[in-house]
C-alpha cells in the first residue's frame, strides 16, 4: 500500500531534531561570544597597564622625589618635561634658548608650562618661574635663532634650562567604574587615558626611591607599577 505524506511520528521526531539542532547551534554561537567578549576584556586590560605603564615612565623619567607630590590616594601632582635646549642669553626676565636645539614633546606653551632655570651649577640650584610669553627672536650672543621666554620673574642666572608642564594624574569615578585621567595643574577637567578600573581600587604612593601606582583594571587582576626616581 502506497501512502504519501508523513506520519505523526516521523513530523515529531523531525521536530524534536530540529530543536536539538537549533539548541546545538545556540551553543555554539554562545561559546563564540564568550570567546570574542574575553579576548576583547584582555586586550582592554593590557592596553589599560601599558598605556599607564608608558605614560608614568615618560613623565617621571627624570623626576626625584622632591619633584611630585601625592595629595590624595589616587591624585599624583608633578612636573611632566616638555623639552629642552641651550641657553644663549638672559636678560631680566627674557630667557633666549638655542631655537635649532629644542628638543621636546611639543612648543613652549605660555601661561601652560614653567621654565627651570639652574642659577648656580656648583651648588645645583635651580629657580623656577611661569612662562607668560613665547616668540621666535635672535640670541644675544649672536649665534643664531632663538626661542625667547618670558617669565613671571628674573631668575639671578641661566646656566642652563628645561621646561615643564604641572601636570595632574588621579583616578576619578564616572559610571560604574573608575578611570585614570590626565589635566594641567588649576581647576581643569581630568581627561580619561586609561580604564576602566574597578572602583575605588587606584592608589598613588612614593616608597622608598620609587613612585607606585596600584590599580585593578576590571578586566584582571590587580595590577602594580613601580617607577625609579632620583633622590632629592
Amino acid at each position: 500500500m502506497t501512502r504519501s505524506g508523513l506520519t505523526l511520528v516521523e513530523m515529531l521526531t523531525g521536530l524534536v531534531l530540529l530543536a536539538l539542532l537549533g539548541s546545538m547551534a545556540a551553543l555554539v554561537v554562545r561559546g563564540e561570544a564568550s570567546a570574542v567578549s574575553a579576548a576583547w576584556a584582555a586586550l582592554d586590560r593590557a592596553r589599560t597597564v601599558a598605556v599607564t605603564a608608558a605614560l608614568l615612565h615618560e613623565d617621571l623619567r627624570d623626576a626625584s622625589i622632591a619633584d611630585l607630590a601625592v595629595s590624595a590616594p589616587a591624585t599624583l601632582d608633578l612636573a611632566a618635561p616638555v623639552g629642552d635646549a641651550p641657553v644663549c642669553g638672559l636678560a631680566a626676565r627674557q630667557l633666549f634658548l638655542v631655537a635649532g636645539a629644542w628638543s621636546g614633546a611639543r612648543a613652549v606653551a605660555a601661561g601652560r608650562d614653567v621654565a627651570w632655570v639652574l642659577v648656580d651649577p656648583l651648588a645645583e640650584a635651580w629657580d623656577t618661574a611661569a612662562v607668560v610669553a613665547v616668540a621666535d627672536d635672535r640670541c644675544p650672543d649672536g649665534s643664531g635663532a632663538a626661542l625667547r621666554l618670558t617669565l613671571a620673574h628674573a631668575p639671578a642666572g641661566a646656566a642652563a634650562a628645561e621646561v615643564f608642564e604641572p601636570v595632574r594624574v588621579a583616578a576619578y569615578h564616572s559610571g560604574p567604574a573608575d578611570w585614570l585621567g590626565l589635566a594641567p595643574a588649576g581647576p581643569s577637567s581630568l581627561q580619561p587615558f586609561a580604564g576602566p578600573i574597578a572602583a575605588g581600587s587606584a592608589g598613588f604612593f612614593i616608597r622608598g626611591y620609587q613612585f607606585v601606582a596600584e590599580f585593578t583594571p576590571q578586566a584582571g587582576g590587580d595590577t602594580v607599577l613601580a617607577v625609579p626616581l632620583a633622590g632629592p
